[in-house]
């Protein structure tokens, strides 16, 4: 995990899992590893413009924007593969 956070980081990670995706127009959208963003450290977690990926490093969410602040509450649902688990990843 960490040797793919690092690759990550450097924008040199390869796709190493292969999955049985059959969906229209889904391999062929990935990250583009160039601009990563940036991370401010504050009292809040603001998410602007941040795309979800999968494991894989498909695009799950291209762009998503929320702020939570310290005494709210949050519950995330949907199905199964809609990207809950990349969140949470992406938010430790």
């Amino acid at each position: 995990m960490d040797e793919v956070l690092t690759d990550l980081k450097n924008g040199t990670f390869k796709r190493t899992q292969v999955t049985n995706d059959d969906k229209e127009g889904t391999k062929d959208k990935k990250m583009n590893m160039n601009n990563l963003g940036k991370i401010i450290v504050g009292d809040f977690l603001k998410f602007e413009d941040v795309p979800i990926l999968s494991p894989n490093g498909d695009i799950l969410v291209d762009k998503m924007s929320f702020e939570i602040k310290p005494g709210m509450h949050l519950m995330i649902t949907g199905p199964n593969g809609c990207g809950k688990s990349s969140l949470f990843r992406i938010m430790g």
